[in-house]
């Protein structure tokens, strides 16, 4: 898995099959000076090519990671500048950025589909200003809009792609802002889940994960959680049987659970479960990005002694 940090703009490589693995990290994105303090989103895209984009900057583009040439090439520029963006990737090709703020604080509506590699044009505006959102994409080629500021923050909504219409969906039972969200597959039922975790709260307790369950299209409370996160990244397995958080901010409610962990979620009979791994990252991954490498990426990982 690939974690990059906006700051200190790593790109560092964890096994999270075994954490008793060290793994060599990736070059650094080649920022500009004036990129360097941007917010970053990202995504697969077109043959596995991992692919990031630095959006809060006077020169907002995305960078693909080139296996043969062992280095982070400009592929795109976009062009709205934008904060507090969330994105979904659509297929194999396509990655969707909608909402956020621009650099006056204003929000934004728009939203632009990286349809390949070297092109950008709009996308499908949002009903509402939202920023600080997070997106998922259903089997059922619905993408899900989770949370967000500032109006009401249990807001959800569904965008049908091939009918281009956005629909309301059943609402969080808690609002939420600055949160992770991705699918899973429950073991046991194959039913699809959606998780989504932490974030900034209007009411929210102790309860800082919700679970969306497919079949009945409603949101219940997960199960307890040591540490509310804020800004972290979640990712999925490829086979969408396990995701993996990396927290970001943490209020930790035990002496475990901290902005370095990495933990692991799974479902089965549509009951949520999450442990921390062995492994962890070098520091916290606040508004950073998380994801899992392909296959076509090759990385070095050795056994610690």
């Amino acid at each position: 898995m690939l974690r990059i940090d906006f700051k200190s703009l790593e790109s560092q490589v964890y096994s999270v099959n075994n954490g008793s693995r060290s793994c060599t990290s990736l070059p650094k994105i080649p920022l500009t000076d004036s990129q360097k303090f941007g917010s970053i989103i990202g995504g697969f895209l077109q043959e596995e090519t991992p692919v990031v984009c630095w959006v809060n900057t006077d020169e907002p583009k995305c960078y693909g990671y080139s296996e043969s040439e062992l280095a982070w090439n400009h592929i795109a520029n976009l062009t709205i500048w934008r904060r507090f963006a969330a994105n979904v990737v659509i297929g194999s090709n396509t990655l969707w950025i909608t909402g956020g703020e621009d650099n006056y604080g204003s929000w934004i509506t728009d939203s632009t589909y990286n349809v390949t590699l070297s092109t950008t044009n709009p996308g499908p505006k949002l009903p509402m200003e939202l920023s600080h959102h997070c997106m998922v994409m259903l089997e059922s080629g619905i993408v899900m809009v989770i949370g967000g500021a500032y109006y009401n923050m249990k807001t959800v909504l569904y965008y049908d792609i091939a009918k281009e219409q956005w629909y309301n969906a059943s609402s969080l039972k808690v609002g939420r802002m600055d949160h992770a969200c991705t699918t899973l597959v429950d073991w046991e039922t194959n039913t699809q889940m959606v998780l989504a975790i932490g974030g900034f709260y209007i009411d929210a307790g102790d309860e800082t994960i919700e679970v969306f369950d497919s079949d009945s299209k409603q949101w219940s409370y997960g199960p307890s959680f040591a540490s509310s996160s804020s800004g972290g990244s979640l990712v999925a397995s490829q086979d969408r049987k396990r995701a993996y958080l990396m927290p970001g901010d943490t209020t930790t409610k035990s002496l475990t659970i901290t902005s370095s962990s990495i933990v692991e979620f799974w479902c089965a009979w549509k009951h949520c479960h999450w442990k921390e791994l062995e492994q962890s990252t070098t520091g916290p991954s606040f508004y950073g990005v998380a994801m899992l490498l392909p296959n076509s990426v090759s990385t070095n990982c050795t056994l610690n002694p």
